[in-house]
């Protein structure tokens, strides 16, 4: 009988015996830069040579680290910025601009992560300038002194117009023949006609781009 309670005892002592503590487990911390996803968009036609470039760093829990400096680098072109510290959302932004036609590497770095990614960068494409409207041409025909005589005088809507040459021309609506055609570089003629009658006084002026402009008046000459 004292057998059986020796051993009891025992085995009672044996079992209350403390479990030796477990090690806590490793966890990463929150806050914490686990992650950098980083991305580039290159500009198009008049923002060729430009990339708008995107980093975004999240923690091991996938929540946006605010805060976090980020160093960026290129392989070519000029950075808006070297360093940038994440906003609320985790995201720092740089542009890369000046940079030429090609691809073009790209990476990000906190202190815990790092990424990396490659852009083709697009040509810088500038769209030509609208074409320059041509201006109007203004006419004005008034009679002088002697009989006959008249004044033609043009104008032009803008300053400052070149022309390469005026060829006034004096339709006699009566006698085709009689057309008169006289060609200048001035901007006023005076003309004699050789009769009264109905005609049409028109003006071609060339300007220096090789287009030509034209106005004309119907014109009724008094004896």
């Amino acid at each position: 009988m004292k057998l059986i309670i020796l051993f009891v005892a025992a085995l009672t002592a044996a079992c209350s015996v403390a479990a030796p503590p477990t090690a806590p487990s490793s966890q990463p911390a929150p806050g914490v830069p686990a992650r950098l996803e980083l991305s580039a968009a290159p500009g198009l036609g008049a923002a060729g040579g430009t990339v708008a470039i995107q980093a975004r760093v999240i923690d091991a829990y996938a929540a946006a680290v605010p805060g976090a400096a980020v160093t960026f680098q290129a392989s070519a072109g000029t950075l808006s910025a070297a360093v940038v510290a994440t906003d609320v959302a985790g995201v720092a932004r740089v542009t890369l601009s000046e940079a030429p036609a090609g691809v073009a590497a790209i990476a990000a770095r906190t202190d815990t992560v790092h990424a990396e990614t490659t852009v083709a960068v697009q040509p810088l494409l500038v769209p030509p300038a609208p074409p320059v409207a041509d201006p109007v041409l203004g006419l004005s025909v008034r009679r002088l002194g002697p009989p006959l005589a008249y004044r033609v005088a043009v104008t032009f809507s803008a300053d400052d117009v070149a022309t390469r040459g005026i060829a006034y021309t004096f339709l006699d609506e009566g006698a085709a023949l009689n057309d008169v055609v006289v060609q200048s570089t001035q901007r006023t003629l005076d003309h004699t006609f050789a009769h009264a009658g109905l005609f049409t006084v028109q003006v071609d002026a060339t300007l220096a781009n090789g287009h030509t402009i034209s106005a004309r008046e119907a014109l009724v000459v008094q004896p």
